[in-house]
C-alpha cells in the first residue's frame, strides 16, 4: 500500500486548491460588509422596517441558505458537472446585491418604502441563490482536492477569511461613522463592497477546472426522491449517527445569543467587555481554522468532530462555573471569567464546519454525496431557530437553567461523537470494493477507500507525481483510487 505522500496528485489540484481558497476568503470578507447582526438590521430599521421584519431577514440569512438544498441535491446528483449551476446561481446573487446597492443609493432617502420593498426582495433572492450553490459547490470542492488535503483547504479559507473579515469590520465602522459617507451613501457603499468581494469570489471559482463526477440517483420525481430519504438514512448507519450528533451540536444555538445578555444583565459587563468577548470569539474562529484543518488531515476528521463538540459543551459549562463563582464571590470580576466561553464558541464554529463536512464527504458514497449533504443540512436547519426556545427558558427559569439545559444536550452530542468510526479504519475493516477497480471506487465507493491505511504525516501538496520505487512497479488498485 502506498502512503498518502505517494498518492498521485489530482489533475489541476494545486491550481484548484489556490482558486478555491481565494473563493472562500473573498466570500468571508464580502459577508462581513453586510453583517446580519449589525449592518442589515440598522439599514432596514432606517428604511422603516418593523422589528418583525428585521427578525425575519436576520433569520432568513441562514434559512435561505438551508431551504433549497435538498431540492437542489435531487437534480444535481444526476449531472456529471455541477459547476454550471454554481456559476449561474452565484452570478444571480451578485447581481441582486449590486441592484440592492443601486436601489439604496437612489431611493433610500427619497422613497424609503420603495427602497425597503426592493431591498427585502433582493435580499431574499440573494440568500436563496446562495443556498442553491451550497451543495454543488461542496461537491466540486470534494472532487477537486484529495481527501487528505481537504481539511487544510477548509482551514486556510477559515483562517484568512476570518482574519480579513475582522479587518473588514473596522472598515464598516469607519464608513458608517464618517461624514464623507452620509446616509444612504454609507449603506449603498457597504452593499457595493459586498458585491465586489463576492464577484472576486465568483471569478476565482469560474477558473476552477472541475473534474467529472459519477452520476447517482437516476431519473425520478421529486416526490419519489423525498420518499427515498428514510431508505437513505437506513442505508448508512455512519451518516445516521453523524446527523444525530450534528443536530444535537446545532442546539448550541439555544444559548448562543444569551451569553452577552447574561454578562450584561447579571455580571454587569459594560460595552468594553462586550468588545473583548467579540475579540475572544474571533480569535477562536480564526485560530481554529488552522488548528482543525491540520488536525483533520493528520489524525482524521472524526477527531475534529469530537473536539468541536467538546468545545461546544465547554461554553455553557464555563458560563455555569462563572455564575457559581459570582454567587459565592460577588466581588470578583466574573465578567472576565466568561471570556473563555466566547473563545470556545469561536472554536466550535470553525470546527463544526470543517469537521462535520469533511467527515461526511469521507464516508458517504460519492455518487450520492449531494443527497447526503442536502439531507443533513436540512435536518440541521431548524436548530438555527432554537434560540427562540432559549429565550422562553430565560424568561421562565433564568440564565443558569438555560446554560444547564444546553450543557445537557451537548453532553449527549459528545457521547454520540465517541461512537463515530474513523473513515481511515472503516475501509480496512470492510475489505476491498466490489470489483477492486478504481472505477468502482469513484462511482460507488466513498473517500474512505482513498484514506484507508494512509500515512497521517502528510507533507505539502507535491507538484509532480512521486518517482516510482525501484523494484516495485505500480499497478492500478485500491491504493491508486481517486474520485475521478
Amino acid at each position: 500500500m502506498r502512503t498518502a505522500a505517494e498518492e498521485p496528485v489530482r489533475p489541476d489540484e494545486a491550481r484548484n486548491s489556490a482558486l478555491l481558497t481565494i473563493d472562500g476568503v473573498c466570500w468571508w470578507v464580502g459577508t462581513a460588509f453586510t453583517d446580519t447582526a449589525t449592518v442589515v438590521p440598522a439599514f432596514v430599521s432606517l428604511l422603516g422596517g418593523s422589528p418583525a421584519m428585521i427578525g425575519f431577514l436576520t433569520g432568513f440569512r441562514a434559512g435561505g441558505y438551508f431551504l433549497p438544498q435538498l431540492v437542489v441535491a435531487h437534480y444535481v446528483e444526476r449531472w456529471k458537472r455541477k459547476k454550471p449551476i454554481v456559476v449561474i446561481s452565484s452570478l444571480l446573487q451578485r447581481l441582486a446585491l449590486l441592484a440592492a446597492a443601486w436601489l439604496a443609493y437612489r431611493y433610500a432617502a427619497s422613497s424609503p418604502s420603495l427602497a425597503l420593498s426592493g431591498f427585502v426582495f433582493l435580499y431574499i433572492l440573494a440568500c436563496l441563490s446562495e443556498g442553491v450553490t451550497a451543495v454543488p459547490w461542496t461537491d466540486v470542492l470534494a472532487r477537486s482536492v484529495h481527501p487528505l488535503r481537504r481539511g487544510s483547504l477548509y482551514g486556510r479559507m477559515q483562517f484568512w477569511g476570518g482574519l480579513l473579515a475582522f479587518g473588514a469590520g473596522f472598515v464598516v465602522h469607519r464608513i458608517l461613522g464618517s461624514p464623507r459617507f452620509p446616509y444612504p451613501s454609507n449603506f449603498a457603499l457597504l452593499l457595493a463592497l459586498t458585491a465586489a468581494a463576492y464577484f472576486a469570489s465568483f471569478f476565482a471559482f469560474l477558473l476552477v477546472r472541475e473534474p467529472p463526477g459519477p452520476v447517482g440517483g437516476g431519473r425520478r420525481s421529486l416526490g419519489a426522491f423525498f420518499g427515498s430519504l428514510p431508505e437513505l438514512w437506513q442505508a448508512s448507519p455512519h451518516f445516521a449517527r453523524l446527523a444525530r450528533c450534528r443536530v444535537l451540536a446545532g442546539l448550541n444555538f439555544l444559548a448562543l445569543p444569551f451569553y452577552v445578555l447574561y454578562a450584561r444583565d447579571v455580571l454587569g459587563a459594560g460595552t468594553a467587555a462586550v468588545g473583548a468577548y467579540l475579540a475572544c470569539q474571533m480569535a477562536g474562529s480564526v485560530g481554529g481554522g488552522l488548528l482543525w484543518g491540520r488536525l483533520g488531515d493528520r489524525l482524521g476528521h472524526r477527531q475534529v468532530v469530537r473536539l468541536a463538540v467538546l468545545c461546544a459543551l465547554a461554553s455553557p459549562c464555563v458560563a455555569l462555573a462563572t455564575d457559581l463563582a459570582h454567587r459565592i464571590f460577588p466581588s470578583l470580576p466574573a465578567a472576565v471569567a466568561l471570556g473563555p466561553a466566547f473563545f470556545f464558541l469561536g472554536l466550535t464554529s470553525s470546527g463544526t464546519w470543517i469537521g462535520f463536512t469533511n467527515y461526511l464527504l469521507d464516508t458517504v458514497p460519492v455518487a450520492r454525496r449531494p443527497s447526503y449533504l442536502g439531507f443533513m443540512n436540512t435536518l440541521v436547519a431548524p436548530t438555527t431557530l432554537s434560540s427562540v426556545a432559549g429565550g422562553l427558558v430565560v424568561d421562565r427559569l433564568g440564565y443558569p437553567a438555560l446554560f444547564a439545559l444546553c450543557a445537557g444536550i451537548l453532553a449527549l452530542a459528545v457521547r454520540l461523537s465517541l461512537g463515530l468510526r474513523e473513515p481511515r479504519e472503516m475501509c480496512a475493516a470492510e475489505g476491498p470494493l466490489p470489483g477492486g477497480s478504481e472505477q468502482a471506487a469513484s462511482s460507488e465507493g466513498s473517500d474512505r477507500h482513498v484514506l484507508a491505511t494512509r500515512s497521517v504525516n502528510l507533507p505539502r501538496v507535491p507538484r509532480t507525481r512521486p518517482r516510482q520505487l525501484a523494484g516495485k512497479p505500480r499497478t492500478p488498485g485500491r491504493g491508486a483510487q481517486t474520485l475521478r
